[in-house]
């Protein structure tokens, strides 16, 4: 599932920003709680960049912009690897 980057970190959320983030926090919740095999994806901010070939995946968050063509990269990624079921890392 692609959900946000700070989804799961509410201090950082903006009143702005809040009821997006809460959407994407509740998702994610219920994706988890779901008993389904899932991965959460928590890309940072898209930008519109030239893919470079490269991601680093991490459990914690880490700033940073992503090219879209990345961030599907790391989706499709996801859906084939064996280490990344019931797991969010963003990317």
């Amino acid at each position: 599932m692609v959900s946000a980057m700070a989804a799961d970190h509410p201090e950082r959320w903006t009143d702005e920003s809040r009821p997006y983030f809460e959407a994407k926090a509740e998702a994610d919740k219920l994706v988890s709680e779901s008993g389904l095999d899932y991965t959460i994806v928590r890309p940072g901010r898209l930008m519109d960049d030239p893919g470079t070939g490269t991601v680093q995946i991490a459990s914690t968050w880490r700033p940073a912009a992503r090219s879209p063509a990345t961030t599907s990269r790391v989706l499709a990624e996801v859906l084939i690897a064996d280490n990344t079921s019931a797991r969010a890392s963003t990317c």
